[in-house]
């Protein structure tokens, strides 16, 4: 049949396609897709008509020989590059217009990386909405998946930081995440899960001392009186982190840690 005539996709070509979708542009995947003989209308962004549909999809989950990235993961990390940049708004767009293609054509929106992150946490932490709004308009998307830490995409949008702890994106970037946990909440994400550690994305919030996205989760119905495994409140993590900023900016010392010699997020 159709399908055992295609030859093996090389993990050079799936690298391809990855860079492709990790530069936000729909052209450039249309063009690695076509160069692998997956066939797609750049006018009418996908022929709905592919002869082999379960090669398609099998072209559209591959792996990068890096991180293990799906294109899906990559395309949400897009908008990263350009975050400070006047572009940003643009690559966002671009990135969500390779999204639906993958997502069209038979990506997997559930599909995790080495650390169980889902294409949705990919977009919440590197402040993508385009690529977040097309995921949750795909019916498969499971919102509320957890990673290997136990924290779901709504954390990473309340957090805006990487697992190490360091937070990832400027002003504009915050901004986009913002929106992106209006969209989450609003497609009905569990505002009260908790992470491995008991800390539920209010909590993160709180780390961050971000006072929108607190005030955000609270109007969204978030449990201000619950407690991470360490008997702490958002109301305590908060008070903690703002009393380390000040004493950072009191003393020049760019440790974050309290008197106990841990910092708010440990």
């Amino acid at each position: 049949n159709s399908q055992q005539q295609q030859p093996q996709l090389a993990q050079w070509q799936a690298d391809r396609i990855c860079t492709a979708a990790a530069s936000g542009s729909p052209i450039a995947l249309t063009a690695a897709l076509t160069a692998v003989g997956v066939t797609v209308d750049v006018a009418t962004s996908v022929d709905r008509s592919v002869v082999d549909a379960a090669y398609a999809t099998n072209i559209v989950n591959c792996r990068d020989s890096v991180r293990c990235l799906t294109p899906l993961h990559c395309a949400a990390t897009a908008a990263a590059a350009a975050a400070a940049g006047p572009e940003s708004d643009q690559v966002d767009a671009g990135a969500g217009d390779c999204a639906a293609l993958l997502l069209v054509l038979g990506a997997n929106p559930n599909a995790r990386d080495g650390h169980g992150c889902t294409p949705l946490h990919y977009a919440a932490r590197y402040a993508s909405p385009k690529v977040c709004q097309c995921l949750l308009t795909c019916r498969s998307t499971r919102i509320d998946l957890r990673n290997a830490w136990g924290r779901t995409a709504l954390m990473f949008a309340a957090w805006g930081g990487d697992e190490s702890g360091a937070v990832s994106g400027a002003g504009g970037s915050e901004i986009k995440r913002l929106v992106i946990a209006r969209s989450l909440l609003r497609a009905g994400a569990n505002v009260d899960i908790r992470d491995s550690r008991g800390r539920t994305a209010l909590m993160w919030s709180a780390l961050n001392a971000k006072v929108a996205l607190l005030r955000l989760l609270l109007n969204s119905g978030a449990d201000w009186r619950r407690r991470n495994f360490d008997g702490l409140t958002a109301a305590q993590l908060l008070s903690l982190e703002i009393t380390i900023r000040c004493c950072q900016c009191t003393c020049g010392r760019p440790r974050r840690c309290s008197l106990k010699g841990k910092s708010s997020r440990h």
